[in-house]
C-alpha cells in the first residue's frame, strides 16, 4: 500500500474539519512537508503515527525508505539520514566527512541550505571511501547515499543497504536480513520520539 493512501487513512480518522483543512493543502505532486507550517497538530500526529506503524509493519528498510522519500523526498531525507547515523560507528577515528554529508542532507530538508550544497558534501564523502576496512566503506557509502537520497528514492534504498552491509562486515554473526529489519524499528522510533518526529511536530 502507497504511503499516500495509508497517510489518507490516518487523516479520515479525524474529525470533518481536519480532513477539510488537510484536503486544502494538498498541491498536486508537491512534498506534503512543503505546508508543514500550516498543519495543525492532529494532522502532525497522524502523519507521523501512519510513517511509524508502516515501518514496524515491515522486515526492509530499504523498502520503507524508498516508499517514504517516494512521498516525501524531505522527511524521507531525514529518515535516510537517520539510518545512516547508524553506521557511524565504523568510520575511523578523527574523519568528519561522513558526518558532513549526511548534516549537509538534513540542512537540505529543513530548507537550510541548497541542493548543490547537499551534493557537494555527498561527492566529498565518496571521495573519502577508500578505507582498507570495508565496514568503513560501507559507512562511507551510507553518507554518500544519504546525502543523495533526495534525488533518487533507489539511493535512499542504498542507505539502508549499505548500513546493513557495514554492521555484517564489522560483527560476522550479524544478520543482513535482521538488521534491515532492525532498521525498520529504528525508523519507526525517529518518528515516535525521535529528531524527525520531533521535527514534524
Amino acid at each position: 500500500m502507497k504511503i499516500r493512501t495509508l497517510v489518507d487513512e490516518a487523516i479520515s480518522r479525524l474529525s470533518p474539519k481536519e480532513q477539510y483543512d488537510w484536503d486544502a493543502l494538498k498541491n498536486g505532486d508537491s512534498d506534503p512537508i512543503d505546508t508543514l507550517d500550516a498543519w495543525n497538530p492532529e494532522h502532525r500526529l497522524a502523519v507521523r503515527r501512519a510513517l511509524a506503524e508502516y515501518a514496524v509493519s515491515r522486515n526492509d528498510a530499504r523498502e520503507v525508505l524508498r516508499e517514504i522519500i517516494s512521498w516525501s523526498p524531505r522527511i524521507g531525507a531525514l529518515l535516510a539520514c537517520v539510518v545512516a547515523r547508524e553506521a557511524l560507528r565504523y568510520v575511523p577515528h578523527g574523519e568528519h566527512v561522513q558526518r558532513h554529508a549526511i548534516e549537509a542532507s538534513e540542512r537540505w530538508a529543513r530548507g537550510e541550505c541548497t541542493a548543490g550544497v547537499r551534493r557537494t558534501y555527498a561527492h566529498a564523502a565518496y571521495a573519502a571511501s577508500t578505507y582498507d576496512s570495508s565496514d568503513a566503506v560501507f559507512a562511507t557509502d551510507a553518507a554518500f547515499n544519504a546525502a543523495l537520497a533526495p534525488d533518487s528514492p533507489q539511493r535512499a534504498a542504498d542507505v539502508a543497504f549499505d548500513v546493513a552491509a557495514a554492521v555484517c562486515s564489522a560483527h560476522c554473526d550479524a544478520d543482513f536480513g535482521e538488521v534491515l529489519s532492525s532498521l525498520c524499528v529504528v525508523i519507526a522510533e525517529s518518528l515516535r520520539e525521535g529528531s524527525v518526529g520531533e521535527w514534524i511536530g
